[in-house]
């Protein structure tokens, strides 16, 4: 397979769990591989470019993460700034009666953004949907400022993770 999900026959393209790839393999990725091969048969000569990936663990809390690995970002302490915090007692978690929720934020020291993120929390597919939107748009913590979502909510508990 190439970079434009040819198979060997320049005519079959690989989509989904037959790719050979570091991103998750999840039914997201195949679907946006998928728009993707549609491209390319229409004449998109781009290469495939992923996107920050999300994922999540279905269980009650759920854990999800998404970006820069909390591995990576320990690994490479000059390049990311790794803050966690207990939100059990913040407003927002305390209503849903998650005591024990914990938001891990990933941000690259030289440009402040938000690159990875890690939820252990009710609705943290939630939060990490939010934080994919951040990574991927590539906002500065000030765009935070510019907008008023629902109280109380993950999404306005935002500003508080995003440092």
């Amino acid at each position: 397979m190439n970079e434009h999900l040819q198979s060997s026959a320049a005519n079959v393209f690989v989509i989904g769990d037959a790719v050979a790839k570091r991103i998750p393999k999840l039914t997201p990725t195949a679907s946006f591989e998928g728009r993707y091969v549609t491209g390319a048969i229409n004449g998109d000569a781009a290469p495939i470019n992923y996107p920050v990936v999300p994922h999540t663990v279905f269980a009650g809390p759920e854990l999800a993460q998404v970006g820069v690995s909390l591995d990576e970002a320990q690994a490479h302490p000059d390049t990311y700034e790794v803050l966690t915090q207990d939100v059990g007692s913040w407003y927002t978690y305390h209503r849903i009666r998650d005591d024990n929720a914990r938001v891990t934020t990933i941000t690259e020291r030289a440009s402040g953004q938000l690159v990875g993120a890690i939820a252990l929390a009710t609705n943290a597919e939630e939060l990490i949907n939010y934080c994919t939107g951040i990574i991927t748009q590539g906002l500065p913590a000030s765009a935070l400022q510019q907008w008023i979502p629902v109280y109380p909510s993950v999404a306005s508990d935002l500003g508080y993770f995003y440092n």
